[in-house]
């Protein structure tokens, strides 16, 4: 039975948090960088998990990606839930989980037996739209439309994800590639040094 979950975050790195925001183009450096960390969170995964079962606690380990439905796009865990729960930044107005750190990059999870200490939460609001209703770049920037203050339109979203899967596994061979990254990039917190 899990009493703990650990939580953490990879930042990308400022090209790659900055890249859509300043080229407009298909972000095939952010499908680059989502694709190429998705085995290393099943590595780091495994290690975490092997090292506290040899502790005696049962852990248990989330896939990196496509945890949902594509029915109902709901999704049976939610990395950045987790994450916010687990007290690594707060939720910003395009649904992206922002951290001291930023809101680019990618997080992961890890469910164990082992009783561990919790990190406090983060007790600022982080985004700038939902703390005073400045900034709103993520709506704006939506090629799709599919973010709005009350909400997304999660279909349209993946629409758009899978559209940029293709264009990108053409131009790179990359696959599990379906990505955006437009309202993370010109967030004003994408990338905090």
């Amino acid at each position: 039975m899990a009493v703990s979950v650990i939580s953490y975050f990879v930042p990308f790195t400022k090209p790659v948090a900055r890249f859509t925001r300043e080229s407009g183009q298909i972000p095939a450096i952010w499908g680059e960088a989502y694709a190429v960390i998705n085995p290393y969170f099943d590595e780091v995964n495994s290690a975490i998990k092997g090292y506290l079962e040899d502790k005696g606690f049962p852990s248990f380990t989330i896939a990196a990606t496509h945890t949902y439905n594509e029915a109902d796009m709901k999704s049976m865990w939610s990395h950045r839930s987790a994450a916010a729960i687990a007290g690594l930044g707060t939720f910003g107005a395009n649904r992206m989980l922002i951290t001291p750190r930023g809101a680019a990059g990618r997080f992961s999870t890890v469910l164990t037996a082992a009783r561990l200490t919790p990190t406090p939460p983060v007790a600022e609001e982080m985004c700038p739209y939902k703390r005073d209703g400045s900034c709103g770049l993520c709506f704006k920037i939506c090629p799709v439309h599919a973010l709005h203050s009350d909400g997304i339109d999660r279909f349209a979203c993946q629409a758009e994800t899978r559209k940029n899967e293709k264009l990108i596994k053409e131009s790179t061979g990359l696959s599990q590639a379906d990505v955006c990254g437009k309202c993370i990039s010109v967030c004003p917190y994408a990338y905090i040094d």
